[in-house]
């Protein structure tokens, strides 16, 4: 009894004590000295073993952002750092190489990421960097048990192959013959639907699902599935109007539900391998959705256009349609939920919105995120670079580094007007200057659109396809939201 009451004493003090930090690091001085003091234990070269400093560096790390569960959520925690762009300013990231030293690519190690608008364009206007080493689909050796998972052809994806890789270059060329959705400005577009053939989907309740979630926090209640951030009504508004506007395919409701099934099993892939039955169910639905693509003319036009280059169009179909899911599907219905949420905390920005949307969903994307959020990779060459603060750290061959694109986008000497001002960076403020040097979809929006096609150019060698076809898919569902669940508009049930 002696014991119990030393350790339930013992483990109210340790209660305590946490909660008295947890206080103080609400007070800007003192967060702002704690974090320029965990500097101190930086080492001079990054290990590659987990070492005692990285241990204490690791427990320091995430203390110190306890404070933000609440804005953040549980999940959101542990890469509280891609959440919460204050840090590179308190750490002076942004000063230096443009690097800040956080947690992420390497379990249990620590990780330099690139941070800075220009160390993030380095990387990403280099044709001849490597490639993303781990990032969804990304992470899956082809030759392994995961990669069974996956239906004949789908492997690999434009999300594994190298840029210097030829047919890297042929899928995004048949993308861009073959997919007029992608343009900025295609020459026919379909008009944003609500998908009445889900079951109790109506105007209302979709109003009633997506206004007032949040993004985090109802995250952690579906069981830390990040697949699951966003609202099923918005989920379904998404996929089927992401497929439906790409390649006029009109999904049924279960096959919607595969789309977000898949996405949560690629997913799951990276934690765990797979099981036969998991195994069997994905290909399952991949089949099925190839069936209902294949019913199209779109899929007419792209097998005869895999054809004259030679390529495996069956195959590319199924990769096509994953490379959606992975990469355009749960982005999309992210940076949606966050500019409704936006919206809904601050009502008189729906006269701003209407007065020009596209500005409007770049500034939210800049400041929300929206796009690709990073990418890791395994740096080639060993190199000491001089943090912010003065620290220099040695950086080896083999290590991986991770770009930072949510930060990226804050960095005041862009963003920051004439006086470079951190808070300037950060505020809200569609059509400001330097708008379209946003690098959401891994190159400035305004340099993608300096290109013919999807293709890429000189002038963006590198950046993520769906750029366009994203931005306007989200602009249309913000636009739907105000229109049908605010005083903005009328309840399109009632009209």
């Amino acid at each position: 009894m002696g014991k119990c009451r030393s350790c339930c004493t013992c483990c109210g003090y340790f209660w305590g004590i946490l909660a008295i930090f947890v206080g103080l690091m609400f007070i800007p001085a003192v967060h702002d000295a704690y974090w320029k003091g965990l500097l101190l234990i930086h080492p001079e070269v990054l290990p590659t073993s987990i070492t005692p400093g990285g241990v204490a560096y690791l427990i320091f790390f995430l203390l110190g952002e306890l404070k933000y569960i609440p804005e953040h959520g549980p999940e959101g925690w542990l890469e509280t750092f891609t959440m919460d762009q204050r840090l590179p300013f308190v750490q002076g990231a942004f000063g230096g190489d443009g690097l800040h030293m956080g947690l992420g690519a390497n379990p249990g190690l620590m990780t330099l990421y690139r941070v800075s608008h220009e160390s993030n364009r380095k990387f990403y206007y280099d044709p001849n960097a490597p490639r993303v080493y781990r990032m969804f689909i990304g992470a899956i050796d082809i030759e392994g048990p995961k990669g069974k998972y996956f239906a004949k052809g789908v492997m690999p994806t434009l999300l594994q192959l190298d840029t210097n890789d030829t047919r890297w270059w042929q899928i995004r060329d048949l993308w861009s013959a073959t997919i007029p959705a992608l343009q900025r400005y295609p020459p026919t577009t379909h008009a944003l639907e609500l998908p009445t053939q889900v079951p109790g989907l109506t105007a209302a309740s979709f109003c009633k699902g997506v206004k007032g979630w949040n993004f985090f926090w109802s995250g952690f209640t579906t069981q830390f599935d990040v697949t699951k951030l966003i609202p099923k009504e918005l989920m379904y508004m998404t996929a089927y109007n992401l497929f439906y506007q790409a390649f006029g395919v009109r999904f049924t409701a279960e096959e919607l539900d595969m789309v977000d099934e898949l996405n949560s099993g690629v997913g799951m892939l990276l934690a765990a391998n797979p099981s036969e039955a998991s195994i069997k169910r994905g290909l399952f639905m991949q089949e099925t959705l190839e069936k209902a693509l294949l019913k199209t003319e779109f899929s007419k036009t792209f097998l005869a256009g895999a054809k004259k280059r030679g390529l495996d169009g069956n195959g590319l179909i199924r990769n096509l349609i994953l490379s959606f899911i992975s990469a355009g599907y749960l982005g999309t219905g992210s940076m949606a939920t966050r500019t409704i949420g936006f919206v809904d905390q601050n009502p008189e920005m729906i006269a701003v919105f209407k007065k020009d949307k596209e500005a409007f969903m770049l500034e939210a994307i800049r400041l929300f995120g929206g796009g690709g959020g990073g990418s890791v990779w395994t740096v080639n060459e060993t190199t000491t670079w001089t943090l912010g603060s003065g620290i220099k750290i040695r950086e080896d061959a083999g290590m991986m580094a991770m770009s930072q694109i949510y930060v990226a986008n804050q960095d005041p000497s862009v963003f920051g007007g004439p006086s470079n001002d951190p808070a300037y960076a950060m505020k809200f403020v569609p059509g400001r200057k330097n708008a379209e040097r946003l690098l959401s979809w891994m190159t400035e929006i305004g340099d993608i659109r300096k290109c013919p096609d999807m293709t890429g150019c000189k002038a963006a060698p590198r950046f993520c396809p769906g750029a366009e076809l994203s931005q306007r898919l989200g602009r249309e569902m913000v636009d739907y939201y105000i229109d049908t669940c605010t005083a903005g508009g009328k309840n399109r049930d009632e009209m």
